[in-house]
């Protein structure tokens, strides 16, 4: 959590002369300004009863250490005050005390209901809702996995992966509600392979030319007194250097119209020679990053808008190359981790590896792309997958709005407000009520019918059936949520889509949301 300001400056007072009294320059002013560094960024630590980045679970009379960590490390000041407000009342309308915090940042769990424990420095900077906090939720108990699946269980044991790779486990629990969705990992032979506390598997190239298991054992970390576990068997096999590569023709097309945003494993798009040749040996550079980079593992990112490049893959003596392309109006944007095209605008904003949370601020909050944007009718179906506060009502903005804002003026649809003009594919129903959705919404906006604003020249500014539309910028914006309770007064962004038609949003959803590839 930033603030703009970094320094804040002490000097000695001094007097300013005015009408017939002279000022000596002889005159003692005291020491000059100093510097004074002062604390930018609060970072919250992670505790035993995080069920997320977000929330913490406990139970009555149970008690957690907080932590942080500030910045800069020259801070001449780094105190910190905790503070907390509860936000749960009894069915008598009595507020009820879910959670006490100590100064020094201890949080007693007291009755069942919500609290939110903020971390503030002691010499203050920005809104408070721009500070870190955690929601702690007392609850009486604590729903426990009963089963959890590896996604990938099947293909780890028998195509395994390269003793130079790295692969994660792909882990869903169940029940769905389970309280604490965490797990520990372990490696039956660290030699092999290793896996991080995150299920990143990595082989450990132990070589010697035979393919090789190792078991990776899978527990619930969930407080039960009887955590489910899982074997998982992992084949390693050996290393073998690619002699050739050819780029398979689908995937031809498909590199010729990524969008802005996009992640991309390339090794979905090549053919090795010979067969089982390990895909981690190969070098890959860009003939430009501006539009396009590979990492280490060959995943392709678009950095640009528009553009071309070409990547070279090396490995010994074998050399390849693969054209791609940017399609101008496409987005394919995750927010797994945040990029910096994109900010938080009267927000704040936090990513997960999952997704991003949007704070709401004093009731609305958006998050705004930083740049010009080409949008065509070859991609007029902007799509998206997001939590709200609330379900919320279209056309009305009673209980809250999600819509969409450029410089062409607010997205209006074909009606006259714009408040919720968003078509729902795939969760909640956008009814008006006052429930909470416990799972995001993929839900689409289609940029056929319009924008109402000042460089409109109609009530909607329809885009062209030919040539482009430049936005200088453009903004998801979640407003008027003004009876949203503290611990729900932000949203959450997984992905930003553009697709041609309908059609084509409910064949990704279909084929690749739904398995869980996305």
């Amino acid at each position: 959590m930033k603030n703009n300001s970094k320094y804040l400056f002490y000097g000695a007072a001094f007097a300013v002369c005015m009408g017939t009294a002279s000022c000596s320059d002889d005159k003692d002013l005291g020491e000059p300004m100093s510097e004074v560094t002062v604390i930018s960024s609060v970072t919250l630590g992670e505790t035993r009863y995080n069920a997320d980045a977000r929330n913490l679970y406990m139970l009555p009379n149970q008690e957690v250490q907080l932590t942080c960590t500030v910045l800069p490390e020259e801070a001449e000041d780094k105190g910190i005050a905790w503070s907390v407000q509860n936000n749960t009342k009894d069915a008598a309308g009595n507020a009820v005390e879910a959670a006490t915090v100590t100064p020094d940042g201890l949080v007693i769990a007291k009755e069942v209901g919500i609290a939110i424990v903020r971390a503030t420095p002691a010499i203050g900077f920005g809104a408070t809702d721009a500070t870190p906090s955690y929601t702690v939720h007392v609850v009486d108990h604590f729903d426990y996995i009963e089963n959890f699946e590896v996604e990938n269980e099947t293909s780890l044991s028998s195509e395994g992966i390269s003793e130079a790779a790295t692969c994660q486990l792909e882990v869903t629990a169940f029940p769905e509600n389970a309280t604490f969705k965490r797990y520990t990992f372990k490696s039956s032979d660290e030699s092999l392979a290793t896996v991080d506390k995150n299920g990143l598997i990595t082989g450990m190239r132990a070589n010697g030319g035979e393919t090789k298991t190792v078991t990776v054992t899978v527990t619930a970390d969930d407080f039960s007194s009887n955590p489910v576990s899982k074997e998982i068997e992992v084949k390693l096999n050996p290393i073998v250097e690619p002699t050739a590569m050819d780029v398979k023709a689908d995937a031809k097309d498909y590199l010729a119209a990524l969008g802005y945003g996009e992640q991309y494993d390339l090794r979905n798009a090549v053919t090795l020679t010979p067969a089982g040749a390990t895909f981690e040996l190969i070098e890959w550079t860009s003939s430009d990053k501006s539009v396009a980079s590979v990492d280490a593992n060959g995943i392709l990112t678009v950095n640009g808008m528009g553009g071309t490049a070409t990547l070279t893959a090396t490995c010994g003596g074998m050399t390849a190359t693969v054209d791609v392309a940017i399609a101008g109006g496409r987005l394919w944007y995750s927010f797994a981790e945040m990029i910096s095209s994109w900010y938080g605008d009267g927000a704040t904003i936090s990513a997960d590896g999952e997704k991003t949370t949007v704070t709401l601020n004093n009731g609305g909050g958006r998050l705004r792309f930083d740049g010009d944007l080409s949008l065509s009718l070859d991609y007029p179906i902007l799509a998206m997958k997001v939590m709200l506060p609330y379900q919320v009502a279209a056309g009305s903005n009673g209980r809250g709005t999600f819509f969409i804002e450029t410089d062409f003026g607010r997205y209006n649809g074909s009606t006259s407000s714009g408040n919720n003009v968003f078509t729902v594919v795939e969760g909640y129903e956008g009814e008006y009520n006052n429930s909470i959705p416990q799972t995001p919404m993929v839900c689409y906006f289609d940029l056929n019918n319009g924008f109402g604003g000042e460089k409109a020249d109609k009530p909607h500014h329809d885009l062209p059936a030919t040539g482009v539309e430049v936005m200088e910028g453009f903004n998801f914006r979640c407003a008027d949520f003004n009876k949203v309770p503290d611990n729900l007064g932000y949203y959450e962004l997984y992905w930003v889509r553009s697709f041609k038609t309908v059609a084509d949003l409910q064949e990704y959803l279909t084929e690749t949301e739904n398995n869980n590839n996305e």
